[in-house]
């Protein structure tokens, strides 16, 4: 019987890097969100740790997804371009559906005059590139951690 560890699995480790990673992204890209003077520091922290806990979530769904597609939870062993494009499409596709429930009928939070918009859709570019430069990057991650 193999002994495997908490860190040998493939979910927990989705979940830590994919945490990690869009910490960082989601910290780096809030000057194109508009943040009112009285918001503290420690508020921007806790937001952007809730979002990296949402982003981590949704590359989970992602990673379910290609899981049952594919009919094995190892399909990341074996990345050809065509297997990440389909990873990035459900997270994409949550994306644009969250900003749009989030800038609008939740009012979770507002894009900044720096933020590019996409056209006929409305959602902001840089939660867009975050789901094609991300999720490609934990891949390599949970792939040299687990090899």
């Amino acid at each position: 019987m193999k002994h495997t560890t908490v860190t040998s699995n493939i979910e927990f480790n989705f979940l830590l890097f994919g945490f990690m990673v869009n910490f960082v992204w989601e910290m780096l890209q809030m000057p194109l969100f508009e943040v009112g003077p009285e918001v503290s520091l420690i508020e921007v922290n806790l937001v952007c740790i809730q979002a990296s806990i949402g982003d981590a979530a949704m590359l989970m769904i992602a990673f379910w997804i290609l899981a049952v597609f594919f009919k094995s939870r190892r399909w990341l062993f074996h990345l050809s371009i065509p297997r990440v494009g389909l990873f990035l499409v459900p997270g994409i596709t949550m994306t644009i559906l969250l900003e749009a429930l989030a800038t609008g009928p939740l009012q979770r939070w507002t894009y900044g005059d720096l933020m590019p918009i996409l056209p006929v859709i409305g959602t902001g570019i840089a939660p867009i590139i975050q789901w094609i430069i991300v999720p490609p990057l934990v891949l390599s991650l949970v792939r040299k951690q687990l090899l």
